[in-house]
Order: C-alpha cells, then sequence, then structure tokens
C-alpha cells in the first residue's frame, strides 16, 4: 500500500489548482486552463463573458493589462460616440442659418466617426474576448508562483476600477461632445465678468477644463536681462523690471523664460 507523502496534496485531480485560482465560475476556467497547457485550445476561441464585460470583467478577475486595455478600446469607442453627436448637432444648427458648406463638412465628419465608432466597437470586444483567457491564463501562472498576486473575484477592485473611470470618462467625453472656446474667446469672457456683464457657467466651465488650459492662465511678463560687458572683458548681469502692465499666458511666460536662461547660459 502507497503511503501519503506528508504535504504533498491529496488530490489527483490536475484541474484543482487552476479552480482555485479562478473562484467564480472555476469549471470554465478549468477546461480553458487545460486545454491551454496542453496546446489544444481553438485559435477562435472567446471568452463571451469577458467580451460583454470588458473593463468591468477584467477589474472583477484583477487583471489591470486586460483592464487597461478594455477601457482605452472603450473610451475611443465612446469618445468616437459623443463626436457623432458633436457634428450631428452642429450639422443641424448649420442647416438652420442656411450654411450648406459647413452641412456638407459635418455631415462628412458625422458619417466618418460614426463608422469608426461601431468598427472599434466590435473588433475591440472580439479582441478583449479572445485576448481575455489567454492573458487570465499568464495572470494565473504569476499566481502559482507568487500567491500574493490578484487571484479569484473581489468586489474591491471594482470600487477602485470605478473611481479611476470616474477621473477619466466624463471630462473625456464632455470635451469631446463640446466644441472648445478658443483663448481669445475665454479673455472676452474674463473681460465681460470685470464689467458685470454676464458670462453663463458653463462659457466659464468650457474655458477652464476644455479649452487651453492651463495656458490660459494669464501673469505678467519675467523679468528681463541684460549682459553689459565691462572694461576688464567680463561682463555684468542688469536685471530689468518689465514695465508693460499686459499680462501674457502662460506659453508667452514660459517662452520668455526660456528664452532668458538659455541667453543666461
Amino acid at each position: 500500500m502507497q503511503k501519503e507523502v506528508e504535504g504533498a496534496p491529496t488530490s489527483s485531480d490536475p484541474t484543482e489548482p487552476f479552480r482555485t485560482f479562478a473562484g467564480a465560475n472555476g469549471d470554465y476556467y478549468a477546461r480553458t486552463f487545460l486545454s491551454l497547457q496542453r496546446a489544444e485550445l481553438s485559435g477562435a476561441h472567446l471568452n463571451v463573458a469577458a467580451g460583454l464585460g470588458s473593463f468591468v470583467w477584467s477589474a472583477w478577475r484583477g487583471n489591470w493589462f486586460m483592464f487597461w486595455l478594455s477601457l482605452a478600446i472603450d473610451m475611443i469607442t465612446l469618445v468616437n460616440a459623443a463626436l457623432v453627436y458633436k457634428y450631428w448637432t452642429a450639422s443641424a444648427q448649420a442647416a438652420i442659418d442656411g450654411k450648406a458648406f459647413l452641412v456638407t463638412r459635418y455631415d462628412g465628419w458625422t458619417t466618418l466617426h460614426l463608422v469608426a465608432a461601431v468598427a472599434t466597437f466590435v473588433i475591440g470586444r472580439l479582441l478583449i474576448a479572445w485576448l481575455a483567457d489567454r492573458m487570465y491564463y499568464r495572470q494565473y501562472a504569476a499566481w502559482r508562483i507568487d500567491t500574493a498576486k490578484p487571484s479569484g473575484t473581489n468586489t474591491t477592485r471594482l470600487i477602485l476600477a470605478g473611481l479611476v473611470i470616474l477621473m477619466v470618462a466624463p471630462l473625456t467625453l464632455y470635451r469631446a461632445s463640446q466644441f472648445a472656446p478658443d483663448q481669445r474667446t475665454c479673455f472676452r469672457y474674463e473681460r465681460l465678468e470685470a464689467r458685470g456683464e454676464p458670462v453663463t457657467f458653463k462659457q466659464k466651465f468650457d474655458c477652464w477644463t476644455i479649452s487651453e488650459f492651463p495656458t490660459l492662465m494669464r501673469m505678467s511678463r519675467p523679468a528681463q536681462y541684460d549682459y553689459p560687458r565691462n572694461e576688464d572683458g567680463t561682463r555684468s548681469i542688469v536685471k530689468r523690471e518689465q514695465t508693460s502692465a499686459r499680462l501674457v499666458n502662460l506659453n508667452i511666460y514660459t517662452a520668455e523664460t526660456i528664452d532668458q536662461s538659455i541667453t543666461y547660459a
């Protein structure tokens, strides 16, 4: 009779570690991982749940590579959808204003971004579904070496993923769906507000979030420096404060500061 070796696994089921790692729906992942180990997994194999769940599935399973990939693909899809909305509404307004050339332009852009949104969604979801189990198996292999690696399912990961999406998605999609005001327009709003004339919250919000911020920041020009040569051949540094009261934006301030630094060097 064969004696049991102390510390050795008592189960002869080769798929048990797969089930332990996957947790929920362990039977499916046990079969899939076993096929991967034996190089028997079909090249057309898709994880439908991952394809439908996208970054939600990835965060729930703790596969952060798939999470960022899925989020990027879905954001590209949603941005294109937001651009469809923007140009469709702009085309409708141009038609009301009688600007046929703008209607043609905006209709062309609407069609272009609609095709891009559909193509990105379909191809992206197929790619996610195809990669999911293959990348998840790599996560399993890392977990076998270090059990501190993410395994199973965890709702806390969904909360973390939700916070990431809240920081990234709303403003990105809003920016894509709106025509951003240019710097001159935002400075005009600033002058109007200084004179006590009405400026809407949306106008101010757009200037500080989707316009050329933070280059809209205005400040006094940096001091200028001269380097006159002394009689002994050395040079002195003479600081010359700006006398102009005209403010400049961050781009100009930075450019002049860099220019002064190069001149000094």
